[in-house]
């Protein structure tokens, strides 16, 4: 998909026109488990299965007890996957548990070594 193909999309879901609770359609999500030294946890990984990934991102959500699973999360993840893009969304477990602790960066940089691999 082109850059100008990647922007429309983006444009359509994400302008002030696009309906706030409706999502792309047939955008895969799954669930795998990351971490390292011992501290696992959660993750999705959205994909458009119609398509290849041209690109990944690692979206890191702020500090909110639904993490990923929290719908507006939920659907600009889907949103950056029908964009062309493989989306990681870690479930950090300081994050959801509503703290802000060093751990946390260590647990971003797990995040994004399983979205390297």
């Amino acid at each position: 998909m082109s850059i100008a193909g990647r922007m429309a999309r983006l444009a359509r879901w994400l302008g002030p026109w696009a309906a706030p609770h409706q999502a792309p359609p047939a955008i895969e999500r799954r669930l795998i488990r990351v971490g390292r030294g011992g501290r696992e946890f959660e993750a999705w990984v959205y994909v458009d299965p119609s398509r290849k990934p041209q690109g990944s991102v690692l979206v890191v959500p702020g500090l909110h007890f639904a993490g990923p699973a929290d719908p507006r999360f939920d659907r600009f993840s889907r949103v950056l996957a029908h964009a062309g893009f493989l989306v990681l969304a870690p479930f950090l477990p300081d994050y959801a548990d509503l703290l802000v602790r060093p751990s946390v960066v260590d647990d971003a940089e797990a995040a994004l070594d399983a979205l390297l691999a």
